[in-house]
Protein backbone atom coordinates (compact mmCIF):
# COMPACT_ATOMS: atom_id res chain seq x y z
CA UNK A 1 0.00 0.00 0.00
CA UNK A 2 2.67 2.60 1.08
CA UNK A 3 4.58 1.94 -2.39
CA UNK A 4 0.94 1.84 -4.19
CA UNK A 5 1.40 5.64 -2.67
CA UNK A 6 4.58 6.92 -3.10
CA UNK A 7 4.20 5.69 -7.21
CA UNK A 8 1.53 7.78 -7.52
CA UNK A 9 3.50 10.93 -5.42
CA UNK A 10 6.81 10.27 -7.19
CA UNK A 11 6.46 7.60 -9.98
CA UNK A 12 9.51 5.56 -11.04
CA UNK A 13 10.78 6.27 -14.10
CA UNK A 14 11.69 2.58 -16.39
CA UNK A 15 15.44 1.96 -15.31
CA UNK A 16 15.81 1.21 -19.24
CA UNK A 17 14.18 3.49 -21.64
CA UNK A 18 12.81 6.61 -18.47
CA UNK A 19 8.89 5.68 -19.71
CA UNK A 20 7.63 7.24 -16.21
CA UNK A 21 5.37 4.52 -14.07
CA UNK A 22 7.43 1.94 -13.31
CA UNK A 23 10.82 1.10 -12.09
CA UNK A 24 10.89 -1.37 -15.54
CA UNK A 25 8.25 -0.91 -17.55
CA UNK A 26 6.42 -3.70 -19.33
CA UNK A 27 7.86 -3.61 -23.21
CA UNK A 28 11.37 -3.15 -21.09
CA UNK A 29 10.54 -6.28 -19.45
CA UNK A 30 9.30 -8.45 -22.10
CA UNK A 31 12.44 -7.72 -24.03
CA UNK A 32 14.44 -8.84 -21.43
CA UNK A 33 12.48 -12.19 -20.67
CA UNK A 34 12.99 -13.38 -24.41
CA UNK A 35 16.53 -12.77 -24.25
CA UNK A 36 17.03 -14.92 -21.23
CA UNK A 37 20.10 -16.95 -20.66
CA UNK A 38 19.71 -20.51 -21.69
CA UNK A 39 23.23 -22.05 -20.58
CA UNK A 40 24.53 -24.75 -18.07
CA UNK A 41 25.54 -22.57 -15.15
CA UNK A 42 28.77 -24.57 -14.72
CA UNK A 43 30.25 -25.39 -18.36
CA UNK A 44 28.23 -22.74 -20.78
CA UNK A 45 26.35 -25.19 -22.78
CA UNK A 46 23.72 -24.36 -24.72
CA UNK A 47 20.57 -26.42 -22.33
CA UNK A 48 16.94 -25.95 -21.82
CA UNK A 49 17.00 -26.35 -18.09
CA UNK A 50 19.45 -29.18 -17.09
CA UNK A 51 22.73 -30.25 -18.50
CA UNK A 52 23.40 -33.67 -19.44
CA UNK A 53 27.19 -33.48 -18.82
CA UNK A 54 28.07 -31.54 -15.93
CA UNK A 55 27.73 -33.87 -12.28
CA UNK A 56 25.95 -30.88 -10.32
CA UNK A 57 23.79 -30.60 -6.63
CA UNK A 58 20.81 -29.39 -8.65
CA UNK A 59 19.16 -31.20 -11.61
CA UNK A 60 17.70 -27.59 -12.99
CA UNK A 61 18.84 -24.37 -13.39
CA UNK A 62 17.37 -20.80 -15.02
CA UNK A 63 18.90 -17.51 -15.25
CA UNK A 64 17.30 -14.05 -16.45
CA UNK A 65 20.39 -11.92 -17.67
CA UNK A 66 24.20 -11.24 -17.42
CA UNK A 67 24.47 -8.72 -14.77
CA UNK A 68 25.19 -5.75 -17.57
CA UNK A 69 23.36 -2.87 -18.79
CA UNK A 70 19.85 -2.44 -17.41
CA UNK A 71 19.55 -6.01 -15.82
CA UNK A 72 22.89 -3.93 -13.58
CA UNK A 73 21.18 -0.70 -12.39
CA UNK A 74 17.99 -2.53 -11.70
CA UNK A 75 20.30 -4.52 -9.09
CA UNK A 76 22.13 -1.45 -8.39
CA UNK A 77 18.82 0.69 -7.61
CA UNK A 78 17.38 -2.43 -5.30
CA UNK A 79 20.47 -3.44 -3.39
CA UNK A 80 22.47 -0.24 -3.16
CA UNK A 81 19.56 2.38 -3.57
CA UNK A 82 17.51 0.47 -1.34
CA UNK A 83 14.63 1.06 -4.16
CA UNK A 84 12.35 -2.32 -2.95
CA UNK A 85 10.13 -1.64 -5.75
CA UNK A 86 12.54 -3.04 -7.79
CA UNK A 87 11.49 -6.57 -6.27
CA UNK A 88 8.66 -7.00 -8.09
CA UNK A 89 9.48 -6.54 -11.74
CA UNK A 90 12.66 -8.44 -11.26
CA UNK A 91 10.33 -11.34 -9.78
CA UNK A 92 7.90 -11.22 -12.54
CA UNK A 93 10.17 -11.74 -14.90
CA UNK A 94 12.02 -14.74 -12.91
CA UNK A 95 8.54 -16.01 -12.71
CA UNK A 96 8.06 -15.85 -16.22
CA UNK A 97 11.35 -17.74 -17.75
CA UNK A 98 10.89 -20.64 -14.77
CA UNK A 99 7.67 -23.63 -15.45
CA UNK A 100 5.09 -24.16 -13.40
CA UNK A 101 5.89 -24.84 -10.07
CA UNK A 102 3.66 -27.61 -7.50
CA UNK A 103 1.70 -25.96 -4.57
CA UNK A 104 4.31 -27.82 -2.40
CA UNK A 105 7.28 -26.38 -4.19
CA UNK A 106 9.69 -24.18 -1.94
CA UNK A 107 11.82 -21.48 -2.68
CA UNK A 108 15.18 -21.39 -0.83
CA UNK A 109 16.59 -17.85 -0.52
CA UNK A 110 20.37 -17.65 -0.56
CA UNK A 111 20.57 -16.19 3.29
CA UNK A 112 21.92 -12.76 3.08
CA UNK A 113 24.77 -12.16 5.42
CA UNK A 114 23.25 -10.03 8.59
CA UNK A 115 25.56 -6.96 8.40
CA UNK A 116 24.58 -6.38 4.94
CA UNK A 117 20.63 -6.89 6.20
CA UNK A 118 21.45 -3.93 8.99
CA UNK A 119 22.89 -2.05 5.58
CA UNK A 120 20.51 -1.78 3.79
CA UNK A 121 16.90 -2.11 6.17
CA UNK A 122 16.03 -5.66 4.27
CA UNK A 123 16.74 -8.67 3.15
CA UNK A 124 17.12 -8.22 -0.47
CA UNK A 125 17.21 -12.11 -1.45
CA UNK A 126 13.97 -12.97 1.33
CA UNK A 127 11.91 -9.86 -0.29
CA UNK A 128 12.67 -11.29 -4.07
CA UNK A 129 11.51 -15.18 -2.83
CA UNK A 130 8.38 -13.84 -1.58
CA UNK A 131 7.33 -12.04 -4.22
CA UNK A 132 8.73 -15.03 -6.63
CA UNK A 133 6.53 -18.02 -4.34
CA UNK A 134 3.20 -15.62 -4.38
CA UNK A 135 3.63 -15.49 -8.59
CA UNK A 136 4.04 -19.18 -8.95
CA UNK A 137 1.97 -20.16 -6.29
CA UNK A 138 3.71 -22.32 -3.85
CA UNK A 139 5.77 -21.55 -0.86
CA UNK A 140 8.79 -19.69 0.43
CA UNK A 141 11.16 -20.90 3.41
CA UNK A 142 14.30 -20.01 5.25
CA UNK A 143 15.67 -23.49 4.74
CA UNK A 144 18.69 -22.43 5.31
CA UNK A 145 20.40 -19.93 7.44
CA UNK A 146 23.85 -18.08 7.58
CA UNK A 147 26.33 -19.06 9.99
CA UNK A 148 29.23 -16.53 8.66
CA UNK A 149 29.12 -13.12 7.52
CA UNK A 150 32.40 -13.04 5.49
CA UNK A 151 31.97 -11.00 2.58
CA UNK A 152 32.85 -12.66 -0.93
CA UNK A 153 33.20 -9.43 -3.52
CA UNK A 154 36.68 -9.75 -4.85
CA UNK A 155 37.72 -12.52 -3.26
CA UNK A 156 39.06 -15.55 -5.97
CA UNK A 157 37.29 -18.50 -7.13
CA UNK A 158 39.12 -20.85 -4.20
CA UNK A 159 38.54 -18.80 -1.19
CA UNK A 160 34.90 -17.99 -1.97
CA UNK A 161 34.45 -21.86 -2.85
CA UNK A 162 36.13 -22.51 0.90
CA UNK A 163 34.22 -19.72 2.41
CA UNK A 164 31.02 -21.05 1.04
CA UNK A 165 31.30 -23.87 2.55
CA UNK A 166 31.26 -23.03 6.23
CA UNK A 167 28.54 -20.07 5.17
CA UNK A 168 24.82 -21.68 5.51
CA UNK A 169 23.39 -24.41 8.02
CA UNK A 170 20.67 -26.16 7.85
CA UNK A 171 18.81 -27.49 10.54
CA UNK A 172 16.24 -29.67 9.59
CA UNK A 173 15.82 -33.05 7.66
CA UNK A 174 13.93 -32.27 4.11
CA UNK A 175 11.45 -33.59 2.22
CA UNK A 176 12.74 -36.05 -0.61
CA UNK A 177 9.54 -35.88 -2.84
CA UNK A 178 9.55 -31.78 -2.13
CA UNK A 179 10.82 -29.85 -4.95
CA UNK A 180 13.26 -27.32 -3.63
CA UNK A 181 14.30 -23.77 -5.82
CA UNK A 182 17.00 -22.14 -4.29
CA UNK A 183 16.80 -18.57 -5.18
CA UNK A 184 19.96 -16.14 -5.55
CA UNK A 185 20.69 -12.34 -7.02
CA UNK A 186 24.33 -13.10 -8.91
CA UNK A 187 26.46 -15.76 -9.94
CA UNK A 188 29.50 -15.56 -10.23
CA UNK A 189 31.85 -18.79 -9.20
CA UNK A 190 28.54 -20.76 -8.51
CA UNK A 191 30.26 -21.10 -5.11
CA UNK A 192 27.13 -19.94 -2.81
CA UNK A 193 24.52 -22.23 -5.11
CA UNK A 194 27.09 -25.66 -5.31
CA UNK A 195 27.18 -25.29 -1.79
CA UNK A 196 23.49 -24.83 -0.62
CA UNK A 197 22.46 -27.53 -3.04
CA UNK A 198 25.13 -29.90 -1.17
CA UNK A 199 23.58 -28.95 1.91
CA UNK A 200 20.19 -29.58 0.66
CA UNK A 201 21.18 -32.60 -0.62
CA UNK A 202 23.06 -34.03 2.61
CA UNK A 203 19.66 -33.12 4.57
CA UNK A 204 17.59 -35.44 2.56
CA UNK A 205 16.52 -33.45 -0.55
CA UNK A 206 16.44 -34.85 -4.06
CA UNK A 207 14.26 -32.55 -6.11
CA UNK A 208 16.56 -29.48 -6.17
CA UNK A 209 16.71 -26.41 -8.69
CA UNK A 210 18.50 -23.32 -8.99
CA UNK A 211 16.69 -19.41 -9.99
CA UNK A 212 19.15 -16.77 -10.71
CA UNK A 213 18.43 -12.90 -11.42
CA UNK A 214 21.81 -12.00 -13.50
CA UNK A 215 24.93 -14.56 -13.89
CA UNK A 216 28.50 -12.06 -13.68
CA UNK A 217 30.08 -12.08 -17.11
CA UNK A 218 33.47 -13.69 -17.42
CA UNK A 219 34.85 -10.51 -19.29
CA UNK A 220 33.34 -7.85 -21.08
CA UNK A 221 33.90 -9.19 -24.56
CA UNK A 222 32.10 -12.34 -23.24
CA UNK A 223 29.09 -10.86 -22.55
CA UNK A 224 28.77 -8.29 -25.13
CA UNK A 225 29.30 -11.27 -27.62
CA UNK A 226 26.53 -13.04 -26.71
CA UNK A 227 23.44 -12.54 -28.05
CA UNK A 228 21.35 -13.28 -24.87
CA UNK A 229 22.85 -10.30 -23.24
CA UNK A 230 21.36 -8.14 -25.86
CA UNK A 231 20.15 -4.49 -23.80
CA UNK A 232 16.80 -3.27 -24.53
CA UNK A 233 16.79 -0.43 -26.73
CA UNK A 234 16.97 2.80 -24.60
CA UNK A 235 14.25 5.46 -26.03
CA UNK A 236 15.35 8.10 -23.62
CA UNK A 237 18.19 8.45 -21.31
CA UNK A 238 17.72 7.44 -17.61
CA UNK A 239 18.73 9.75 -15.06
CA UNK A 240 19.09 8.92 -11.35
CA UNK A 241 18.09 11.26 -9.11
Amino acid sequence: MLNQILNLICPHHCSNCGKIGHILCVDCKNYITKHHINHCLKCGVVVKSSCKTCRLSYQKSWTLSYRNHVIRRLIDLYKFHSVRAAALPIAEMLATITPKFTANTIIVPIPTSHPHIRQRGFDHTALLARHLARLKECQTSPVLTRRTNTRQFGSSRAKRLAQAKQAFSCDQKLNSKTHYVILDDIYTSGASIHAAADLLRANSARKISVVILARQPDSDSDSNSDSNSKEPPRQTKFILK
